[in-house]
């Protein structure tokens, strides 16, 4: 995990937006969030996991998360 994002918006993809446009670094990411697809812009979602908020990161979430920046690093 390098960071997290600062409370600047109502909506979550917004200060996501925001703060990758501030993030000195080109880096590939992964979302880990327990809020609704709703509250993610569009060409966030390919990175986003939703995960359960009782139940948290698990395994499976956690794989989840690994294939997705596995997806981004082929890209490069």
């Amino acid at each position: 995990m390098i960071d997290t994002t600062p409370n600047v918006s109502n909506h979550r993809g917004d200060e996501i937006a925001r703060w990758l446009n501030e993030c000195k670094e080109d880096c590939n990411y992964v979302i880990i969030d327990d809020l609704d697809i709703a509250n993610f812009n569009t060409d966030q979602l390919d990175k986003l996991v939703v995960v359960n908020p009782f139940y948290g990161l698990n395994e499976n979430i956690a794989q989840q998360a690994i294939d997705i920046i596995n997806k981004q690093n082929l890209k490069q």
